[in-house]
């Protein structure tokens, strides 16, 4: 049984540990059933009326595949989706809209001071649909002065789906008061569903999820007689993956697609299982998520023990330490020693992402020596590549391939491998006559944190073909690291809390060097992208650890006959660094445009909304704006669209996965 304890896709809300869905996976690769299940559960609004008086007040949540809804009358098959809950502060002037989210705008208008009177306009899409009064009360003492009163809780009811006198939104009205010449209101806490898209559940699906029971108490899907072979990846719903290990199809796991975007990057938070304070507990790659795991040879060699007491977190108590493990290269020729070749590679997870530990010789029993360098992996693919003479291939960092020289005839290649600097590291000429993969295979070595000869990218050249007038080599295989960024951790290096202690064996070691207090609803950072967070209580936290995500290690860029246009001609050098490229002309974008409107942004901001997502218990996203677009055909046109296309020729050639 998988809950949001071991899986992040599913909604989870932290600071008051709710949560409410579940899978199970009963069977064999050949067939098994696939059950997903939740119900509604009770939460506290996160805005309480500060008066002392009996129990919070709650309403019902359900998560439904990872996004959480408000369960209207309490019914798991009546669904509103959440759009914030919140209990923080935000101030309104006279006419000033609040934008929530999903369309719903609030506005602050007629403010009376002296009456201590406004009226709240509640929007959606532009259109009024509702609107109050709002009387606050003096809240004067015998002084004279403000008491702490906490004003007026605006509640709006309305009838949805079969459900009467159904409460869709609260607003919370601290004060009015005059501030900078304007006349201002002060609001605490906001709560809203999109009343106007709720929906009853009945014979919904979700890609492969099929409905198998659809009542008030529960929502269950499934997916019957799943099939999978070694290396499949099985679309479950529009996020959510099975995926299967390459070798033999016996370990499989539940994946959330974390999209990369239109440039090919995305960052997010990765969270850890749920666990009470006070204890122990010990995780690795099969129990958090964010660790380096490979799946296909069940290798994983970072670990984390948290020790907590019941209110703090001690010095010492979060120890994370990460060991190189040997790998096999994904190329099934190259997992074998043969001469200047080893079958495998010693691979460090580094806080989730994979790096290399340079060796330095074997020790007395054979064994690989690390050298404490470690240098950032790129790349380790057996998918096969296409490249045409004067083609240059991006293997990630700041490293490129290009085939520069092609003789079908002769079955030989020229292969060069250039910096970011676009200066050749080192040229090969590699023979396709020979029938093993090894004399097939380049190895450029260099020197590598002061390690001589160290191995930095091999290629396997798998066959050469003419295509009419055109000359392409197969790219069989590929592995690479990013010498320009290896480095040798220092004791004593530090990241916020959390001190690199120094080797243990093969074995790095980080800890806290300072306790931390744990109160409710906290989340603090400990170093490396690690912080812990806690509920509402204080009795229960998560370890989450901040990742940043490209394109698969297995997808590589293509720049089609980049600055090599004639046939055998050398590629000229990539751009040394593509994203300030792309920053560089969309700069010259956004001046030609201003020019053209009179110096003005071609962007209009109408109303800014409020960070929501993160209050309604999703992951959080960034202060976003309605804007208006306005342009005008100008002098600089031609230009402007001569820029444009050559933007989205070098999106599509570099940032477009795939071959």
């Amino acid at each position: 049984m998988i809950d949001a304890s071991g899986f992040s896709g599913f909604y989870y809300d932290r600071e008051r540990n709710v949560l409410t869905e579940t899978v199970l996976i009963e069977g064999t690769p050949s067939s098994a059933l696939i059950t997903y299940r939740t119900e509604p559960a009770e939460i506290p609004y996160r805005y309480q009326e500060k008066t002392g008086k009996g129990d919070p007040e709650t309403y019902s949540v359900i998560g439904v595949f990872g996004k959480p809804y408000a369960a209207v009358g309490g019914k798991a098959d009546r669904t509103a989706p959440l759009v914030i809950d919140t209990d923080k502060k935000y101030t309104l002037t006279e006419g000033q809209g609040l934008s929530l989210g999903s369309g719903y705008i609030i506005v602050a208008d007629q403010i009376d001071l002296d009456g201590r009177k406004f009226e709240m306009i509640l929007r959606h899409l532009g259109e009024k649909k509702d609107s109050k009064i709002v009387t606050l009360p003096e809240n004067t003492g015998d002084d004279g002065n403000r008491t702490d009163e906490k004003g007026v809780t605006w509640i709006l009811y309305e009838d949805v789906l079969s459900e009467k006198n159904v409460p869709v939104m609260r607003v919370h009205i601290n004060d009015m008061m005059r501030s900078s010449g304007s006349d201002i209101v002060e609001i605490e806490g906001v709560w809203l569903t999109d009343f106007m898209n709720a929906s009853e559940i009945s014979d919904d699906s979700f890609g492969k999820m099929k409905v198998a029971e659809i009542n008030e108490k529960n929502l269950i899907y499934t997916a019957e007689n799943m099939k999978w072979t070694a290396g499949d990846r099985k679309k479950l719903t529009d996020d959510w993956y099975l995926k299967a290990d390459n070798r033999t199809a016996s370990r499989i796991c539940l994946t959330e697609e974390i999209d990369p975007g239109k440039y090919g990057f995305a960052a997010a938070s990765v969270r850890g299982p749920v666990t009470e304070t006070g204890t122990t507990v010990d995780l690795d790659a099969l129990s958090f998520p964010g660790f380096m795991y490979d799946f296909d040879q069940s290798l994983c060699g970072e670990t984390l023990t948290v020790t907590t007491e019941k209110s703090r977190l001690p010095k010492n108590g979060f120890v994370y330490k990460t060991t190189p493990v040997s790998k096999s290269y994904s190329l099934d020729g190259w997992q074998k020693d043969d001469g200047n070749f080893s079958g495998t590679y010693q691979v460090v997870g580094w806080f989730g992402d994979p790096y290399v530990s340079v060796p330095d010789g074997i020790d007395e029993n054979g064994a690989v020596r690390a050298s404490g360098i470690i240098a950032p992996l790129l790349i380790d693919s057996s998918e096969s590549v296409t490249l045409e003479q004067g083609d240059t291939l991006s293997l990630g960092g700041r490293l490129t391939l290009t085939a520069s020289r092609i003789d079908v005839n002769g079955g030989k290649v020229r292969m060069e491998l250039r910096d970011s600097d676009g200066t050749v590291i080192d040229s090969s000429i590699i023979s396709v006559t020979q029938g093993s993969v090894y004399d097939r295979t380049w190895s450029c070595r260099q020197t590598v944190g002061g390690r001589k000869e160290t191995e930095i990218c091999r290629v396997f050249v798998e066959d050469l073909f003419q295509g009419g007038d055109t000359a392409a080599v197969v790219i069989g295989g590929l592995w690479a690291v990013d010498p320009e960024n290896a480095f040798f951790p220092e004791s004593g290096m530090r990241s916020e809390n959390l001190e690199f202690e120094g080797l243990s064996g093969n074995t790095f070691v980080f800890r806290n060097v300072n306790a931390v207090t744990l109160t409710g609803n906290m989340t603090t950072p400990i170093g490396y992208g690690f912080s812990v967070g806690t509920d509402r209580s204080a009795e229960n936290y998560t370890v989450s650890l901040y990742r940043s995500y490209s394109r698969r290690p297995d997808i590589i860029s293509v720049m089609h006959g980049n600055g090599g246009g004639s046939a055998g001609g050398p590629a000229g050098p990539a751009y040394p660094d593509m994203t300030d490229r792309l920053d560089e002309l969309r700069d010259q974008i956004e001046m030609i445009e201003m020019r053209e409107n009179g110096g003005r942004t071609p962007a209009e901001t109408v109303t800014e909304m409020p960070d929501t997502t993160e209050d309604a218990g999703q992951p959080s996203g960034n202060m976003t704006a309605v804007v208006k677009n306005s342009g005008n055909d100008g002098f600089f046109s031609k230009i402007l669209d001569g820029i444009r296309r050559i933007l989205r020729n070098i999106i599509r050639n570099v940032f477009t996965p795939g071959v």
